[in-house]
């Protein structure tokens, strides 16, 4: 890692088939930005297990991603491609974040409130999801993070566990020593998802999408 470049991390969950929104809003970014950072792309296969039971899927889900990623230019020589699993210390950070956060805070968070306001059971996964997502930036300590409107919230999220930590635990900048980071912003687009969720007013189910995936292809 070049220490006259400042650190760019992105994430992207392998949750399902990547999409047009995914490309606009994270691929296209980070293949532009790259080259000129120390560039971290993460492949978010724990983030992932929030909406994603299915081992063997996810599996699959994870690869393709990689692929994808390859797929349309990135060159591995220049960036370190990673599996969020791979390495415990997200997870590690992330329970000392969970542990000094309340859960009043938590419940702030707009994916949490969006699904109950759906009606939904969240999972403890999805309403601790903002710590995990907090550790994935200050692990390393990064300085440029491209996110679209939707995770403008996670990175004040990430900031306030880096003060609760440094400040009233630690008593100095143990971590997140360069400050606020640089935020691009990114296309969002809305997805078919929560489109059709508008639509028909309920929850659609995977294989109501699996049958669609079938015939368009």
């Amino acid at each position: 890692m070049s220490a006259s470049k400042k650190r760019l991390l992105t994430g992207i969950q392998s949750s399902g088939a990547l999409h047009v929104g995914n490309y606009m809003g994270a691929l296209k970014p980070f293949l532009e930005l790259y080259e000129e950072h120390d560039s971290l792309l993460m492949i978010a296969d724990y983030h992932a297990l929030t909406s994603l039971k299915n081992p063997k899927e996810l599996a699959r889900n994870t690869l393709d991603v990689a692929k994808d990623y390859l797929a349309i230019g990135l060159d591995p020589s220049k960036a370190i491609l990673f599996k969020q699993s791979d390495v415990p210390e997200h997870t590690e950070l992330a329970w000392i974040f969970n542990c000094l956060v309340t859960v009043p805070f938590l419940m702030q968070s707009h994916a949490y409130k969006d699904k109950v306001a759906k009606g939904l059971e969240a999972n403890a996964g999805l309403f601790t999801y903002p710590m995990l997502m907090a550790s994935d930036i200050l692990l390393y300590d990064t300085a440029v993070v491209p996110v679209g409107e939707d995770q403008r919230q996670h990175i004040e999220y990430a900031l306030k566990a880096a003060r609760i930590l440094n400040i009233d635990i630690l008593g100095f900048d143990m971590i997140w020593h360069n400050g606020k980071p640089i935020i691009i912003d990114v296309n969002t687009f809305p997805g078919f998802y929560e489109e059709l969720f508008k639509e028909i007013g309920r929850e659609p189910s995977r294989e109501f999408f699996k049958v669609i995936e079938k015939h368009l292809r």
